[in-house]
């Protein structure tokens, strides 16, 4: 069977499911027209979702919320007091506490360029695959 890689109770129920969801899917969109439409859609979907995270990176690099210099001085994003004075296990109980905490605060905002990227190299693949059906 094609879907072995699916485990657990629900997959052995959904399983004979899978080629009938295929059908139907192969079914909706079976002329060039619609195929093509749909492509269309989702090149819009995916540009708006990645216009609308634009205004945010803008918004938070003009109030200087993003903190570039974080890559240079990664120390200023722990704000344990006493922290690099510490030594032994005392430092490292600390300092792994501190760790997830510091790179969000520091680099979670690299999620939204990351995104946004994402987002146009989607809308760009749905574009080239409408142009590619609108064509023949």
């Amino acid at each position: 069977m094609r879907y072995r890689n699916l485990v657990g109770p629900l997959s052995a129920m959904l399983i004979p499911l899978l080629p009938a969801w295929t059908a139907v899917l192969a079914d909706i969109f079976s002329d060039d027209h619609s195929k093509a439409a749909r492509y269309k859609r989702l090149s819009e979907m995916w540009l708006s979702l990645a216009a609308s995270l634009f205004p945010v990176l803008v918004a938070l690099t003009a109030t200087g919320t993003i903190d570039p210099g974080a890559f240079l001085d990664p120390k200023s994003l722990y704000f344990t007091p006493g922290l690099w004075e510490r030594s032994g296990i005392q430092f490292l109980s600390a300092f792994l506490f501190e760790t997830p905490f510091a790179l969000a605060r520091g680099y979670a905002w690299l999620s939204i360029p990351a995104l946004l990227a994402i987002y146009a190299y989607f809308a760009w693949k749905a574009n080239e695959r409408y142009k590619s059906l609108n064509r023949d």
